[in-house]
């Protein structure tokens, strides 16, 4: 009876939620509106269901065909009637919650008819780093900005999936290089490159400001094509002349 009150008061509902959020970013509500909500939907769609298979019960029985459980006699004798009738009435259960869960869709649909695009819950590194990778094979450069001016330049070996960017972390591996934000005699931010025996470098979300990204074949693969692998060779920054 659990599993049966669960599909039929609770999975529709949260079936019309699952569906709404990909159609529309949700609102900022409290926990008693959020099950609310998912109550009514569910109760609401198992009415449907079982209005819907109701009249077709109504409409076999005027060709004497009665494949579907007798109320009066589940209502007069519910603990005899369902031992005597356990396939019919079981089947009958599951092709409410199925209905219901087609009811909960269609409410979708109608409700979220006029948005027509789809949100995708998925951070913009994760879509920059994986998804709009030309091949799987690429290597993924980046050149980060911190809060404090510094620039990182490295190959991106792996990054923390959490939504939230203050929570992200950033795993760079070599070539490794870093600009920092103090200048030399001459004035310039010079790049370094970070000796060998550093194998990563840990970058923190909150620390950063904004990420460039480019796609690069292997090193073994650009060696053979006689070309340069990212990052491009140092560049600097000279600072304005002072009056």
């Amino acid at each position: 009876m659990t599993i049966l009150a669960f599909f039929l008061f609770i999975a529709p509902g949260l079936l019309f939620d699952w569906i709404s959020a990909y159609r529309k970013v949700p609102r900022k509500e409290s926990t008693f509106t959020e099950i609310s909500r998912v109550a009514l939907v569910s109760t609401a769609c198992s009415v449907a269901a079982f209005l819907t298979l109701l009249l077709c019960a109504a409409l076999l029985a005027l060709q004497d065909r009665k494949p579907f459980p007798v109320p009066s006699a589940m209502l007069k004798q519910p603990n005899t009637y369902i031992a005597d009738n356990l396939v019919r009435v079981s089947v009958t259960m599951i092709v409410i919650a199925g209905l219901a869960m087609v009811f909960a869709w269609l409410l979708t649909a109608i409700v979220h008819h006029g948005d027509k695009g789809k949100i995708f819950y998925e951070s913009t590194w994760h879509r920059a780093f994986r998804e709009y990778q030309p091949t799987k094979d690429m290597r993924v450069h980046v050149r980060v900005t911190l809060t404090d001016g510094t620039i990182w330049f490295g190959c991106v070996r792996d990054f923390s999936p959490d939504m939230e960017v203050l929570d992200r972390e950033l795993i760079l591996q070599p070539p490794i290089l870093c600009k920092p934000t103090h200048r030399d005699s001459d004035g310039n931010r010079v790049r370094v490159r970070m000796p060998e025996r550093w194998k990563f470098v840990i970058l923190r979300g909150a620390e950063i400001v904004s990420i460039a990204v480019a796609y690069a074949p292997p090193l073994s693969t650009m060696a053979d094509q006689g070309g340069t692998p990212l990052p491009p060779p140092a560049e600097t920054d000279t600072a304005p002349a002072q009056p």
